[in-house]
């Protein structure tokens, strides 16, 4: 009884978030996510590489490697809002297009990747059994994702997504919405481990 409950709030929780009622939401999800890998750690970054004394080497940055720019307003908006961000689970319907996984430590259960993109195909279901498979069985150099939820200045015509992996670094991506489409303007930063 209490799963079943505890299961029914989420999804109310969910119902009641931005996330599953905002179109625009999605499609910027849908945007970053498909600048990475299929792997996607189930938990959310929580942008804690936004710093507002880092505003002038985000625009700098943005400037100088992408030739675009940014006003500072919109930045420290970002930055301020960064501290509100859902880190709660990712949930399949947010990432449609990745496989979701506990980390490096965990397996992934071919059944789920079956489930999710509803493999019918002899073929697909053969290079997705191969690609889980290869996942599985390399534990040390196994690759995979994390992403944060997108931070958005107040006027939401701009975003950052934090997005990193686990074997060199991550970025800082910033986007801009012109209609109900995201384009990635470029990274404001970037680290490497």
């Amino acid at each position: 009884m209490f799963r079943h409950t505890l299961i029914l709030l989420t999804l109310i929780v969910i119902a009641a978030s931005t996330f599953g009622q905002d179109k625009s939401v999605q499609n910027l999800l849908d945007t970053a996510s498909k600048s990475i890998g299929q792997f996607v750690k189930n938990v959310p970054l929580n942008n804690s590489r936004l710093y507002i004394g880092d505003t002038t080497e985000y625009k700098n940055y943005l400037s100088e490697v992408f030739q675009q720019t940014i006003y500072t307003k919109y930045l420290i908006e970002i930055i301020q809002n960064s501290k509100l961000v859902d880190t709660s689970i990712w949930l399949d319907i947010e990432l449609p297009t990745s496989i979701l996984t506990e980390g490096y430590k965990e397996t992934v259960d071919f059944n789920y990747v079956l489930k999710k993109f509803k493999l019918t195909d002899k073929k697909q279901i053969r290079y997705y059994r191969k690609f889980v498979n290869d996942f599985n069985s390399d534990f040390v150099s196994r690759k995979f994702y994390y992403m944060s939820r997108p931070v958005f200045d107040n006027s939401k015509e701009y975003a950052v997504v934090t997005i990193s992996n686990s074997f060199e670094g991550g970025m800082l991506t910033l986007f801009k919405k012109n209609g109900d489409t995201w384009h990635k303007l470029g990274n404001i930063n970037r680290w490497r481990y």
